[in-house]
């Protein structure tokens, strides 16, 4: 099976090595990225791309934090071709100015229309103590298949408790978010938990989040001012910075990250 899943993500190129003063000529694995193109009740709205791997639960969360469809039952039938392309048929077509759709860097920031985007602030009684968070931080090295292997991969986690987890990882750091959004919608997940990411936490990034209603996100990398103020609006508690024995709380009114000792 690890086999299987290696073949299907990663890729050898000839490359050559240089170590100790000499250049070697090797085998290099270096991760799939494939461009996919999204066409809904068959018009093209857009392409992605992406690693090969989730692409239902990519194709879910992309299309529910878009605000394409609700649920997964707003969805007749959806298939990922040979080809690469995703055909997706919604009960009700939605009324969306596909033009505006960015497949930029911060792509979520244009389909939210930026500061003029209003939602519903987050209301949970979630809460993390904080070795909690730093054994999530532990899990997300023993639990990713590819982030541990490769450089430049991302990798997220949805934890509600050591029993109830998923761990989805991508290319890139949007994808890998809409993968995990995608699982929680297909498995009519609730909300209270953690999002834990190996990326940046931008303002693209918290759109996603505040759309599926995570109280708490974190990142073992930088998260931008945007993102905190977004944070704040939102009432999503935010910690960025994690490592093996060290974190910093940005944003968390509801004090939902505890001492727990």
């Amino acid at each position: 099976m690890q086999k299987e899943f290696s073949r299907k993500i990663i890729k050898e190129f000839n490359g050559s090595k240089y170590s100790g003063n000499n250049f070697i000529d090797d085998k290099i694995p270096i991760i799939k990225e494939k461009e996919y193109k999204i066409f809904i009740n068959g018009q093209k709205i857009t392409t992605v791309a992406l690693t090969p791997v989730n692409e239902i639960e990519f194709i879910c969360g992309f299309l529910y934090t878009a605000s394409f469809i609700d649920s997964w039952e707003d969805v007749i039938n959806c298939r990922v071709c040979d080809n690469y392309n995703f055909h997706i048929y919604l009960k009700n077509k939605k009324k969306q100015n596909i033009s505006n759709f960015d497949l930029s860097a911060d792509y979520s920031y244009n389909t939210y229309s930026g500061k003029n985007y209003t939602a519903e602030v987050i209301n949970s009684n979630f809460s993390i103590d904080a070795l909690g968070i730093l054994n999530i931080y532990e899990k997300i090295y023993s639990k990713s298949k590819i982030y541990p292997l490769l450089s430049g991969t991302h990798s997220n986690i949805f934890y509600r408790n050591v029993h109830e987890y998923a761990v989805f990882e991508d290319i890139n750091r949007y994808n890998a978010l809409d993968k995990l959004i995608g699982y929680k919608v297909i498995n009519t997940l609730q909300s209270d938990g953690i999002v834990f990411t190996t990326g940046k936490i931008t303002s693209g990034i918290i759109f996603k989040c505040i759309k599926a209603k995570f109280p708490v996100v974190a990142t073992i990398s930088a998260v931008s001012s945007m993102a905190i103020e977004l944070a704040s609006k939102y009432n999503i508690s935010l910690v960025g910075y994690v490592n093996k024995d060290s974190f910093i709380i940005l944003e968390d009114k509801d004090k939902r990250v505890v001492d727990g000792f």
